[in-house]
C-alpha cells in the first residue's frame, strides 16, 4: 500500500538524520551515514514506483 511505503520512507529518512551527530562527533566517521544510504535509496525507489508519483518532476499536472 502506498501509505505504508510513504511511512517507511519517512521513518528511514528520520533514522538517517538521527545518525548525523554520531557521524560528526569525535572522531568524525562518515561510514555511519554511508551504511544507511542503501536502505533509504531502496525505500525511495519503492515509493517512486507507485503510479501516483509517475509524473512528478516532469512538468505535467
Amino acid at each position: 500500500m502506498p501509505l505504508f511505503d510513504i511511512i517507511d520512507t519517512v521513518v528511514a529518512l528520520f533514522n538517517r538524520v538521527k545518525v548525523i551527530p554520531d557521524m560528526l562527533g569525535p572522531p568524525p566517521d562518515p561510514t555511519v551515514l554511508a551504511a544507511c544510504i542503501p536502505d533509504l535509496a531502496q525505500n525511495v525507489a519503492k515509493l517512486l514506483k507507485h503510479p501516483g508519483f509517475r509524473f512528478m518532476g516532469s512538468g505535467r499536472s
